[in-house]
């Protein structure tokens, strides 16, 4: 029979998983927590990119749903641009290997150059959602 201990932040991202066996005579190994870091004990192992700890319930572990911003349009010209709504605030655009804060739950883009560009939203604790964008002449 296994054990398994969710460690997590203050915010409730899980930082890491482990898992040990329960061992006959009731010992158990010690985990020393950093400041700031919590424990969980789970039935089950689970993976920290699905989950979070939700300290407003009391260390209930939530499974991840997906961000639902919309794209107006995934394709469009150079001149055009786009918007993306439904950003949760605080989230975080990634164009590019460039990385901004959106606040205000919305974005417009506009591209120099025609071609196909990946755009990854992340927002804790929301799933992150990455949508390809192809601009045209």
């Amino acid at each position: 029979m296994m054990k398994h201990t969710v460690i997590y932040d203050a915010a409730g991202t899980i930082l890491c998983v482990m898992s040990r066996p329960v061992l006959a005579d009731g010992w158990k190994p010690a985990h020393s927590l950093l400041e700031g870091q919590f424990a969980l004990e789970v039935e089950e192992p689970v993976d920290p990119d699905g989950y979070f700890v939700d300290r407003g319930a009391v260390d209930v572990l939530k499974e991840k749903q997906p961000i639902s911003a919309t794209v107006d349009r995934p394709s469009f010209r150079v001149s055009e641009g786009c918007v993306i709504t439904g950003i949760p605030p605080g989230s975080y655009i990634t164009i590019e290997g460039n990385r901004t804060q959106i606040d205000d739950g919305m974005v417009e883009l506009t591209f120099a150059y025609p071609g196909r560009y990946s755009v990854r939203i992340e927002a804790f604790p929301y799933l992150p959602l990455e949508v390809w964008l192809e601009v045209t002449p």
